[in-house]
């Protein structure tokens, strides 16, 4: 499973996906609470920069199969943050 571009869509699909809080998935990546936010925020979304879409990447290359169906079915689902 490849993700071109992680926008805050995916970020936050990867978290729920995890189960995490944003404040688990962080310490998870190494990144703090507020750069996670960051980037799943929706009306002014930070990118992650080129290392952390390396981490998350990785994040969801080791994850379960479990996890990467429920990746793909959150994707799938409309959203209902907004």
């Amino acid at each position: 499973m490849v993700v071109g571009r992680w926008t805050e869509r995916e970020v936050r699909a990867l978290r729920e996906a995890l189960r995490m809080t944003v404040h688990d998935f962080a310490q998870r990546l190494g990144a703090s609470d507020a750069a996670v936010s960051g980037w799943e925020h929706r009306r002014t979304p930070t990118p992650p920069k080129m290392a952390a879409q390396a981490v998350l990447d990785q994040t969801l290359a080791l994850a379960d199969t479990d996890t990467k169906a429920r990746f793909l079915l959150i994707l799938n689902t409309p959203d209902q943050h907004g």
